[in-house]
């Protein structure tokens, strides 16, 4: 497989960040009494909700979302620092694509977050560029973007990712997707249709063939 560019989401789909996001939350609602299980993190993360949902859901005051919020991104960031680390296979796909094809990463991370794994992973050295949340409306506006940048039809390209706001941008901005299992991915996108990866050497050795 030949693509003009390839352009990648980033938790869940390279890096291992979902459960330390889960956890961080845990940490910030528990002051008030409450806890996100494992099953109503599966159901929430796909959603992509913004904090105030994730307070209305929890039944915390809408007054606290500033308190909840600095918890939350203290201890998340200290997981992106000290524990969060690539998911295997991700690191030798985007080296072994640098320099070959145009890549980058499209991610609804803060550039905060992105800032504190570039000095831990190193992720931004590994493609041509990385747009966050602060930079685009929405992901199929993110992917418009890169084509602008890489100067590529996004129809010749592919977007990658594992949940369903992943494949609403793709499918947005008319690019080729392809699913990425992951650990949190909701088996209804494994069964719209798509390519699945479920192995990055092995989605690696099918691009060098």
């Amino acid at each position: 497989m030949q693509y003009a560019s390839v352009l990648l989401d980033l938790d869940g789909t390279l890096i291992d960040s979902p459960k330390y996001w889960h956890a961080a939350y845990n940490i910030a609602v528990a002051s008030f009494g409450k806890e996100i299980t494992d099953s109503q993190f599966r159901e929430w993360y796909p959603e992509g909700a913004r904090i105030t949902h994730w307070l209305e859901w929890l039944g915390i005051g809408a007054e606290h979302l500033d308190t909840v919020r600095m918890v939350r991104d203290e201890h998340y960031l200290e997981y992106l620092r000290h524990d969060v680390a690539w998911l295997e296979g991700a690191k030798e796909l985007l080296e072994s694509l640098k320099g070959k094809v145009p890549t980058g990463i499209i991610t609804g991370s803060h550039r905060s977050y992105v800032d504190v794994l570039d000095e831990a992973l190193g992720v931004s050295d590994l493609v041509d560029i990385v747009l966050t949340c602060e930079d685009f409306s929405s992901k199929a506006h993110a992917l418009q973007i890169c084509s602008e940048k890489f100067s590529v039809d996004l129809k010749d390209s592919v977007y990658i990712g594992e949940q369903p706001f992943d494949e609403e941008g793709a499918l947005g901005a008319a690019t080729p997707f392809m699913v990425y299992k992951g650990e949190y991915t909701p088996s209804s996108m494994l069964d719209a249709g798509h390519s699945v990866i479920t192995d990055w050497a092995k989605f690696r050795g099918n691009l060098q063939a």
